[in-house]
């Protein structure tokens, strides 16, 4: 069964706080002050109080709405949908109106953060399939889609402070387990302003999925060294990693975190 966790970063505790009760919930999105946590479940895109509560159904489409990203006033969500093909990016306000489509074209394209009034996407739209994809951004109004930066990557994460992309790069698919290798994934920092290039991590194993917990703290996913993939928080400042889950026997997936530093949550699949 695959379930939500959330975990209370304040005390820096693993324990479980609140489980989603519909089953098979994907793609966990907190809001930026930890107060509701959007996600997908049988392909729409619905909303919850992180206290447990209610669901509200933000979209309701026969085709497959994920990856929910929310725009830093908590009113709106950027998410990717094939509804009308491919997967493209769409934005919707939670009041009720209808999503609007931003991206056009037959490469997926995957939502990955707002930045400013600009939605960063991931896409191989310009690339070679075997390569990672690169990092885009478009308006929130609509138009004409641009780099966010030259590096390619996996994963690209604004900061809340809109100064840094958190980076995932590597080759090595997202559902092998234990790899150990030169294609393993790595977390890194991009600065907008100057485009240096900061490698966070370095170790032989794969990390990734990360999220930003308020500005100068992150969070991923990694096995660090181990048999299963756990939560970990980085403090950018003094580059103190720390493990903050210690589930065994299945690994956490979709990292998601508060802007204001209280509340990481994830997907676990596990046999509960």
């Amino acid at each position: 069964m695959r379930r939500f966790i959330l975990v209370p970063f304040l005390s820096l505790c693993a324990g479980v706080a609140f489980a989603v009760a519909p089953a098979m919930p994907r793609y966990p999105a907190l809001a930026p002050d930890g107060s509701r946590i959007a996600f997908s479940w049988q392909g729409d895109i619905w909303v919850a109080p992180a206290t447990g509560g209610t669901a509200q159904r933000i979209t309701a489409n026969p085709g497959y709405d994920h990856h929910p990203v929310w725009f830093p006033d908590g009113k709106r969500l950027a998410f990717t949908s094939d509804r009308e093909g491919s997967d493209e990016v769409f934005v919707v306000a939670l009041g009720g109106a209808a999503p609007q489509r931003l991206t056009f074209h037959e490469a997926p394209d995957l939502a990955q953060g707002v930045l400013g009034g600009d939605v960063v996407f991931t896409s191989r739209r310009h690339e070679a399939w075997s390569r990672m994809p690169a990092v885009y951004r478009i308006s929130a109004a609509g138009g004409t889609e641009r780099l966010a930066c030259k590096v390619l990557a996996l994963e690209a994460i604004p900061s809340p402070d809109g100064r840094y992309l958190a980076l995932v790069r590597g080759g090595t698919p997202a559902d092998r387990r234990h790899y150990r290798g030169a294609a393993n994934r790595d977390i890194w920092l991009y600065e907008l302003a100057t485009g240096r290039l900061d490698r966070l991590t370095s170790t032989a194993w794969d990390e990734d999925g990360v999220a930003w917990a308020g500005n100068g703290v992150l969070v991923f996913r990694s096995d660090n060294g181990g048999p299963d993939r756990n939560l970990f928080r980085l403090d950018l400042t003094t580059r103190k990693v720390t493990q903050l889950t210690h589930h065994e026997g299945a690994d956490i997936r979709g990292p998601s975190a508060s802007t204001d530093g209280t509340l990481a949550a994830y997907e676990l699949w596990d046999a509960v």
